[in-house]
């Protein structure tokens, strides 16, 4: 027990209450800040690997096809290094031979298997004898063109 010349103040009480919150370190607060500052750093950790991840895949069986379809819900693309990474793992999953290759991306499974897809379904196409990306061919003040490098 801790000796006090005030006795009207328990001053076990007063340590055991100070040692729980904030007098004793940061207390919970500072694991609080802690826990928000993890959670967001890893957030953005995760986030790139799976900010394509929708749409990296082509449609099964057009793998081995001059033409090939990739479905999905939105392609939001800022940077030619992005663009390149996207068409590099695309072309990636080819099984044929070399040869020029039309990749669709679209929106809905009606399109698949459709030499040209509807303007509404069509998000992007990438051609490779021209060897760009382009992104909302359909709709010309947001049409987007990337020039894919192969270094």
């Amino acid at each position: 027990m801790i000796k006090s010349h005030n006795k009207s103040v328990n001053p076990d009480a007063f340590f055991a209450r100070c040692t729980r919150h904030k007098c004793a370190g940061y207390g919970w607060r500072y694991k609080a800040y802690m826990i928000k500052r993890f959670t967001l750093l890893l957030l953005f950790l995760i986030t790139p690997s799976f900010l394509f991840a929708e749409c990296e895949n082509v449609v099964t069986g057009y793998e081995t096809r001059d033409i090939m379809y990739v479905l999905c819900g939105e392609l939001s693309i800022s940077s030619s290094g992005e663009a390149t990474r996207l068409i590099k793992t695309i072309l990636g999953q080819y099984e044929g031979p070399p040869d020029e290759i039309m990749v669709y991306f679209v929106k809905s499974e009606s399109s698949i298997g459709v030499e040209n897809p509807s303007q509404e379904d069509l998000l992007g196409y990438y051609y490779t004898h021209t060897n760009e990306l382009v992104i909302w061919p359909g709709n010309k003040p947001k049409t987007m063109v990337f020039k894919i490098e192969w270094n």
